[in-house]
C-alpha cells in the first residue's frame, strides 16, 4: 500500500508526468533521455527537475544511471 501511495504522490508533482511521459516514450524507442535533454526539451528548472526525479527514482518508476564523465553524475 505504501508503495502505490509513493507512486502517486510523486507522479502528482507539478511537471512530474510530463517527465515520466517523456523518459518513458524515450525508452521505448531505446534512447535513454538525459538530464539535460529534460531540461532543454520541457523548460524545467534544474533544481525542480533533481526533485521530480529523486521521487520518480524513490517510487520505482524510472531508474537512475550514472553517468561518470557528467558534473552531476545524472543521466
Amino acid at each position: 500500500m505504501v508503495d502505490i501511495q509513493k507512486k502517486f504522490k510523486a507522479l502528482s508533482m507539478k511537471n512530474s508526468l510530463d517527465v515520466f511521459l517523456m523518459i518513458y516514450a524515450g525508452c521505448r524507442i531505446e534512447y535513454y533521455v538525459g538530464f539535460n535533454d529534460i531540461i532543454e526539451k520541457l523548460g524545467i528548472k534544474y533544481n525542480s527537475l533533481r526533485r521530480i526525479t529523486n521521487a520518480l527514482v524513490r517510487s520505482g518508476l524510472i531508474a537512475s544511471r550514472k553517468k561518470p564523465y557528467a558534473l552531476d553524475n545524472r543521466q
